[in-house]
Formats: structure tokens, C-alpha cells, sequence
């Protein structure tokens, strides 16, 4: 790694007995001048994504121009940052947990502004390059609430619309850690700042399927929290600060492990990787475990 890194020379590493040499010891001194990285190579990509015209992905070519390219931000006036547009997509989910647990607000306003908030995101993307899933996924729960919330009143949605929300949230994040997605929930977004050939190493999956794991988690206990303050009115408030308090530490969490990405060490990363994706369908279990008893409780 340090060899790697440029903090030591690989010449000096062998004579200072680092690791030891078989074969020709020749041709190893000059393995540096055949395989340096070039003066100018970096793993993160700031190039900008190229202007398409307006409605450009519904035209014959798009499938291929469309593609979200890693290390390009999605085009358009909005400069966000890959975290940028996970913390965007948080708005219309914080809105809509927020409004369906007030009791005078209407569900028609409880779910139609976060509704129609994921549509602008949505649309916007669709305009300048394409939505990742998770955008497409929220758009669609926020569509179904509609239909089960005011049009078609179904009771356990305007009961639990609230925790059922966040243990969808979760669903998606845990989800990610599956064979059905190609990278963690995060990563979909944290790719844009690297190029495309990091993003297909287990160095790069590793800690994106960490943070997935965690949030996930975070969804499934803050649906918890969630019930337990419909079902002992007496602590709600103080339910519902714990339960939107835990977006805190799993906000610590992603920063801290990102920053520490190059200096973890792993025995057997695909076994690591192995353990966080056996943690995430054990959740999904649970997740689906508690949707079904929301929806049998009436």
C-alpha cells in the first residue's frame, strides 16, 4: 500500500527486507519505470458532464448517451455533489414523515407536496440526464400513498403512512445490498466522483455497502421508535426525537468511515462484504416482517 501511495520505494522496501524476491531481480528494478502511474492520473474525475438537449432521453440514441458516466455529475444549473443529491432526496422524505404524523394536517397535503416535490426531482433529472433508482423507487411510494392515503383511505397506510414510509426507506437501502442492484444505495450517488474503473473494486463497493447497511438499519429502528410512539401516546414527542435522532449518528458514521476508506485494512474483503450483505437481508426480513403486522393490525 505505501509502495502504492508513493510513501516508499519499492527498491528501498526490498533492501530493508519488506518482502523478499524469486525469480529476476533485474527485471524487478525496472518495474518501476514500466508500470509508473502517469504525472497527471488521479482516481477522482472533475470533468464536467456534457450539455444534452432538452428531452434528449426520449429519442432513439439515449439508452447510450443517457448513461450516468462515474465521475460526472448529473448535467443541468444545480452544481450538487453526489451526497448532495442523497441529502435532496431526503426533503420530500422528511416532509412527508414529518406532515403525516400531525394530526390537523390533511393527508391530501401530507403526501401531495412531498409527491409533487419528488416529481420536480424527477423530471429534473429526466431533463438532463436520467434518474438513479432510488429517485425513480421514492417517486413511486410517494405515487402509491397518494392512492392509499387519501383517494383510497385505506386504514393501516393512514395509521402507519409515517413508519411505513421509513421501513420503505430502509427496504431501499437494504435492497441495494442484493444481486438486484449493481452497487449500494450510496454508491449510486458517490460513484460520480471517481473514475468508472474504481467503482467496480471491492475497495470502492466495501465501504459504500457499510454505509448502505447502516442507514438501513437506522430506517428499521427508527420505524420502532415510530410505533412505540403511536402506541404509548404519553412518549411521543420524546419517540419521535429519538427516532429522527438516529439520522445522526448514521450521518457521523458515513463521513468518519468514508474519510477513513485507504487505511482499513481487511484479512478477506469478500468475506467482509459477504457479512454486510448477510446483515442486510436479515433486515430485509424484518422489514418485511413488520410491514406485514402494520397492515394485519386493522
Amino acid at each position: 500500500m505505501q509502495i502504492t501511495a508513493g510513501e516508499l520505494s519499492g527498491l528501498d522496501a526490498l533492501s530493508k527486507g519488506l518482502y523478499m524476491v524469486e525469480g529476476d531481480a533485474g527485471l524487478l528494478i525496472k518495474m518501476g519505470e514500466l508500470f509508473k502511474m502517469p504525472q497527471d492520473f488521479s482516481f477522482y474525475d472533475t470533468s464536467l458532464p456534457a450539455k444534452r438537449p432538452l428531452f434528449h432521453v426520449f429519442r432513439r440514441a439515449a439508452a447510450v448517451d443517457a448513461t450516468i458516466q462515474a465521475g460526472k455529475r448529473p448535467a443541468g444549473p444545480l452544481p450538487l455533489s453526489g451526497m448532495g443529491w442523497i441529502a435532496l432526496l431526503f426533503v420530500p422524505w422528511t416532509i412527508f414523515w414529518i406532515l403525516f404524523d400531525i394530526q390537523s394536517v390533511s393527508p391530501w397535503l401530507a403526501v401531495g407536496i412531498p409527491f409533487v416535490l419528488m416529481t420536480l426531482i424527477v423530471v429534473y433529472r429526466i431533463v438532463f440526464n436520467r434518474p438513479a433508482w432510488p429517485e425513480i423507487a421514492s417517486w413511486a411510494f410517494f405515487l402509491a400513498a397518494c392512492l392509499l392515503g387519501p383517494v383510497m383511505k385505506v386504514a393501516p397506510f393512514l395509521a402507519w403512512g409515517s413508519v411505513i414510509g421509513s421501513l420503505f426507506m430502509g427496504l431501499l437501502w437494504l435492497v441495494s445490498l442484493t444481486p438486484l442492484a449493481k452497487l449500494p444505495f450510496c454508491a449510486e450517488y458517490s460513484k460520480w466522483g471517481f473514475i468508472k474503473k474504481l467503482c467496480e473494486n471491492s475497495m470502492f463497493i466495501q465501504p459504500n455497502m457499510a454505509i448502505s447497511l447502516v442507514w438501513g438499519w437506522e430506517f428499521i429502528f427508527a420505524s420502532g421508535f415510530g410505533v412505540a410512539a403511536k402506541i404509548v401516546p404519553g412518549f411521543f414527542v420524546a419517540f419521535t426525537i429519538i427516532r429522527y435522532g438516529l439520522m445522526i449518528p448514521a450521518a457521523i458514521f458515513t463521513s468518519r468511515y468514508q474519510k477513513g476508506t485507504m487505511d482499513r485494512k481487511f484479512d478477506d474483503i469478500d468475506g467482509t462484504m459477504s457479512n454486510l450483505r448477510a446483515w442486510g437481508y436479515a433486515g430485509l426480513a424484518i422489514i418485511i416482517i413488520m410491514l406485514t403486522a402494520l397492515f394485519a393490525w386493522y
